[in-house]
């Protein structure tokens, strides 16, 4: 693309590899900048959002809750919240969600990079699973 002189190749290829900015124009780069970042955007879109749900030692990263219906719609859980909760692997990947769904809940785990390079879609991709359980 340089070679080439394709200026909007090579800006799009040198976007990817950017971190993503919040509405302020600072860099996302951390687990806590990425769950405030998710929540700013649904937010934007009409959702409820709140970040850190539950107790210290195992907190669902973001939870979208639906005021009418009084409750949680889905939980995101972040990959690197999400292996700090519990070095357990079966604890972690099996008997946390399995709880959370037996309390009604929509578990969902998102990959920190996944929202580095396309943010847009994970949070679509949110937003789809939050209105199917409403």
């Amino acid at each position: 693309a340089v070679s080439a002189g394709r200026d909007d190749e090579i800006k799009a290829i040198l976007d990817e590899l950017s971190p993503p900015q919040s509405s302020s124009g600072e860099i996302i780069a951390s687990k806590r900048d990425i769950a405030a970042s998710m929540k700013e955007k649904l937010e934007k879109l009409g959702y409820t959002a709140q970040t850190y749900v539950g107790n210290s030692k195992s907190r669902i990263s973001l939870a979208v809750y639906d005021k009418d219906t009084d409750k949680y719609l889905i939980g995101v859980e972040l990959d690197a919240d999400a292996y700090e909760s519990s070095p357990a692997t079966l604890e972690r990947d099996v008997h946390k969600p399995r709880f959370l769904e037996s309390r009604g809940w929509s578990v969902m785990r998102i990959w920190c990079r996944d929202y580095w390079l396309s943010p847009s879609r994970v949070i679509k991709n949110i937003a789809a699973v939050a209105d199917a359980h409403k």
